[in-house]
Protein backbone atom coordinates (compact mmCIF):
# COMPACT_ATOMS: atom_id res chain seq x y z
CA UNK A 1 0.00 0.00 0.00
CA UNK A 2 1.31 3.44 -0.93
CA UNK A 3 1.59 6.13 1.70
CA UNK A 4 0.15 9.54 0.92
CA UNK A 5 2.85 12.21 0.66
CA UNK A 6 2.48 15.11 3.02
CA UNK A 7 2.63 18.49 1.29
CA UNK A 8 5.77 20.53 2.09
CA UNK A 9 5.48 23.06 4.91
CA UNK A 10 4.96 26.56 3.52
CA UNK A 11 7.23 29.21 4.95
CA UNK A 12 5.67 32.08 3.05
CA UNK A 13 2.27 33.49 2.17
CA UNK A 14 1.86 34.06 -1.56
CA UNK A 15 3.45 32.74 -4.75
CA UNK A 16 5.99 35.56 -5.19
CA UNK A 17 7.48 35.19 -1.72
CA UNK A 18 10.54 32.98 -1.61
CA UNK A 19 12.68 32.02 1.38
CA UNK A 20 15.78 29.94 0.56
CA UNK A 21 16.27 26.69 2.43
CA UNK A 22 17.92 26.72 5.84
CA UNK A 23 20.96 24.98 4.32
CA UNK A 24 21.40 27.74 1.72
CA UNK A 25 20.94 30.49 4.32
CA UNK A 26 23.44 28.87 6.67
CA UNK A 27 25.96 28.54 3.83
CA UNK A 28 25.59 32.25 2.95
CA UNK A 29 25.98 33.18 6.59
CA UNK A 30 28.82 30.79 7.47
CA UNK A 31 31.41 33.55 7.13
CA UNK A 32 33.10 33.89 10.52
CA UNK A 33 33.15 37.68 10.11
CA UNK A 34 29.33 37.84 10.22
CA UNK A 35 27.97 38.50 13.71
CA UNK A 36 24.85 36.35 13.19
CA UNK A 37 23.65 33.00 11.89
CA UNK A 38 20.30 31.64 10.70
CA UNK A 39 18.90 28.76 12.76
CA UNK A 40 15.67 26.88 13.32
CA UNK A 41 14.16 28.48 16.44
CA UNK A 42 11.88 26.05 18.33
CA UNK A 43 8.25 27.14 18.07
CA UNK A 44 9.03 29.99 15.63
CA UNK A 45 10.58 28.46 12.52
CA UNK A 46 13.61 30.16 11.00
CA UNK A 47 15.24 32.89 13.05
CA UNK A 48 18.51 34.70 13.60
CA UNK A 49 20.85 34.43 16.60
CA UNK A 50 24.01 36.26 17.60
CA UNK A 51 27.14 34.28 16.83
CA UNK A 52 29.07 36.23 19.48
CA UNK A 53 28.37 38.95 22.05
CA UNK A 54 27.32 42.17 20.28
CA UNK A 55 27.33 45.71 21.65
CA UNK A 56 24.37 48.03 21.18
CA UNK A 57 24.47 49.72 17.77
CA UNK A 58 25.73 46.69 15.80
CA UNK A 59 24.23 46.29 12.30
CA UNK A 60 23.13 42.66 12.20
CA UNK A 61 21.05 42.25 9.02
CA UNK A 62 19.56 43.97 6.00
CA UNK A 63 15.83 43.74 5.23
CA UNK A 64 15.19 44.25 1.50
CA UNK A 65 11.67 44.50 0.10
CA UNK A 66 9.55 45.34 -2.95
CA UNK A 67 7.09 48.22 -2.55
CA UNK A 68 3.48 47.19 -3.24
CA UNK A 69 0.09 48.75 -2.63
CA UNK A 70 -1.19 47.61 0.73
CA UNK A 71 -4.41 46.33 -0.88
CA UNK A 72 -2.34 44.01 -3.12
CA UNK A 73 -0.61 42.32 -0.20
CA UNK A 74 -2.74 39.38 0.98
CA UNK A 75 -3.22 38.83 4.73
CA UNK A 76 -0.54 36.51 6.09
CA UNK A 77 2.19 37.70 3.71
CA UNK A 78 5.43 39.07 5.13
CA UNK A 79 5.12 42.87 5.02
CA UNK A 80 6.60 45.88 6.72
CA UNK A 81 5.59 49.49 7.11
CA UNK A 82 7.41 51.84 4.74
CA UNK A 83 7.85 55.37 6.02
CA UNK A 84 7.04 58.03 3.44
CA UNK A 85 5.06 55.68 1.19
CA UNK A 86 1.45 56.10 2.30
CA UNK A 87 -0.82 53.27 1.17
CA UNK A 88 2.15 51.00 0.43
CA UNK A 89 3.96 48.25 2.31
CA UNK A 90 7.27 46.46 1.83
CA UNK A 91 6.84 42.84 0.77
CA UNK A 92 9.49 40.14 0.52
CA UNK A 93 10.21 38.48 -2.81
CA UNK A 94 12.93 36.37 -4.44
CA UNK A 95 15.43 39.28 -4.21
CA UNK A 96 14.96 39.77 -0.44
CA UNK A 97 17.56 37.15 0.46
CA UNK A 98 21.05 36.84 -0.92
CA UNK A 99 24.69 36.42 -0.01
CA UNK A 100 26.06 38.91 2.53
CA UNK A 101 26.72 42.35 1.07
CA UNK A 102 29.31 44.67 2.57
CA UNK A 103 29.68 42.39 5.58
CA UNK A 104 25.93 42.45 6.35
CA UNK A 105 23.72 39.38 6.00
CA UNK A 106 20.62 39.87 3.84
CA UNK A 107 18.30 37.97 6.17
CA UNK A 108 16.42 40.77 7.95
CA UNK A 109 13.05 39.25 7.08
CA UNK A 110 13.98 36.21 9.19
CA UNK A 111 14.35 38.07 12.48
CA UNK A 112 11.28 37.15 14.55
CA UNK A 113 9.24 39.31 16.85
CA UNK A 114 10.07 38.90 20.54
CA UNK A 115 8.10 36.58 22.76
CA UNK A 116 5.34 38.14 24.83
CA UNK A 117 6.71 40.27 27.66
CA UNK A 118 10.23 40.43 26.14
CA UNK A 119 11.63 43.63 24.62
CA UNK A 120 13.01 43.47 21.08
CA UNK A 121 16.80 43.38 20.81
CA UNK A 122 16.93 45.29 17.48
CA UNK A 123 15.42 48.34 15.82
CA UNK A 124 15.29 49.33 12.18
CA UNK A 125 17.43 52.06 10.63
CA UNK A 126 16.03 54.81 8.38
CA UNK A 127 16.88 52.87 5.20
CA UNK A 128 16.31 53.80 1.56
CA UNK A 129 13.56 53.60 -1.08
CA UNK A 130 13.73 53.79 -4.89
CA UNK A 131 12.38 57.08 -6.29
CA UNK A 132 8.71 57.25 -7.36
CA UNK A 133 7.90 56.22 -10.92
CA UNK A 134 10.30 53.31 -11.03
CA UNK A 135 8.67 49.98 -11.87
CA UNK A 136 8.82 47.40 -9.07
CA UNK A 137 10.25 49.89 -6.59
CA UNK A 138 12.53 48.43 -3.95
CA UNK A 139 13.79 49.53 -0.59
CA UNK A 140 15.79 48.31 2.38
CA UNK A 141 16.71 49.06 5.95
CA UNK A 142 19.19 47.60 8.40
CA UNK A 143 18.34 46.00 11.71
CA UNK A 144 20.58 47.29 14.48
CA UNK A 145 20.96 46.06 18.06
CA UNK A 146 19.38 48.48 20.55
CA UNK A 147 21.03 46.79 23.53
CA UNK A 148 23.97 44.50 24.18
CA UNK A 149 23.22 40.95 23.02
CA UNK A 150 24.77 37.73 24.36
CA UNK A 151 26.22 35.03 22.09
CA UNK A 152 23.48 32.55 21.13
CA UNK A 153 20.67 35.01 21.89
CA UNK A 154 17.86 35.28 19.34
CA UNK A 155 17.70 38.66 17.61
CA UNK A 156 14.19 40.14 17.40
CA UNK A 157 12.43 43.33 16.37
CA UNK A 158 8.90 44.76 16.43
CA UNK A 159 7.27 44.32 13.00
CA UNK A 160 4.95 47.28 13.57
CA UNK A 161 1.25 47.69 13.06
CA UNK A 162 1.13 46.90 9.31
CA UNK A 163 2.05 43.24 9.81
CA UNK A 164 -1.45 42.30 10.93
CA UNK A 165 -3.13 41.08 14.08
CA UNK A 166 -1.17 39.12 16.64
CA UNK A 167 -2.19 37.43 19.87
CA UNK A 168 0.31 39.52 21.87
CA UNK A 169 1.09 43.18 22.49
CA UNK A 170 3.54 45.00 20.23
CA UNK A 171 4.95 48.51 20.01
CA UNK A 172 5.69 50.87 17.08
Amino acid sequence: MRRARRPPRRLVGSHDEHVPSLAVLQRWNALPSLPICVVDVPGKGLGVVARRALPAGTVVAEYTFRLVKRAQCPPGDYRVQVRGARGYVGKIDARTFGPPSGGVAQVGALLNEPSEGVAPSCVRSAGWLDPPGRARRRGAFNLVTCEAVRAGEELTWDYGRTYGSRSYAHGQ
